[in-house]
């Protein structure tokens, strides 16, 4: 898929921010590591921001900005938003979309992961937004689509940390279960998993 999009030239790998004016779309896929007081970091965020709606601010024509970043819920809204509004010039909803687009990739799968999800979560400012990033997401996957579930960017979000809670609870429990199957004669944690 990957290949195929790069001959077609549907996907461009670049680190010049600038060549963003021919896109339709950009995703921020910045880290947000945590802090020592438990919050995240948004400098990343940020940053990423910035540079992004300084080049928006050349570019004539609809851009769709989907984060994918890890963070907390309304922060789409409350702090990417009045950032790119504000570094870009441009107003979200007129010639300018937003979504929140969570990621969900397990360590070891995530080129896996990304290529081939189990669900798409697409919480859209607007249902422009959401349209857009939908359609973008049917051509990726050419009839193949995994199920997409479209929200607000603050349930986008909370879907994130959810699944990765459920995730670390699923891992917490098969553990236990573990720790008991080493008391009992012929039991198979893998099995019981």
């Amino acid at each position: 898929m990957t290949r195929s999009a790069l001959k077609s030239n549907m996907l461009e790998v670049t680190n010049d921010v600038s060549q963003l004016v021919a896109a339709n779309v950009s995703f921020l896929t910045v880290g947000t590591p945590s802090k020592a007081n438990g919050s995240i970091d948004l400098n990343h965020v940020l940053m990423a921001t910035q540079a992004l709606g300084r080049v928006l601010r050349k570019k004539q024509g609809y851009h769709l900005v989907a984060v994918k970043s890890t963070i907390v819920p309304g922060t789409t809204t409350a702090f990417v938003r009045p950032c790119l509004e504000l570094s870009s010039g441009k107003k979200v909803g007129s010639g300018l979309g937003l979504c929140a687009n969570p990621e969900f990739l397990k360590e070891g799968t995530a080129i896996k992961d990304a290529l081939h999800p189990d669900k798409i979560v697409i919480g859209g400012i607007d249902k422009r937004s959401a349209f857009f990033l939908n359609k973008l997401y049917a051509r990726l996957h050419r009839g193949n689509v995994p199920p997409i579930v479209v929200t607000s960017p603050e349930t986008a979000e909370l879907i994130k940390y959810a699944s990765n809670a459920f995730l670390a609870t699923k891992i917490s429990f098969i553990n236990s279960i573990a720790n008991i199957a080493q008391h009992i004669r012929d039991t198979d944690v893998n099995e019981v998993a």
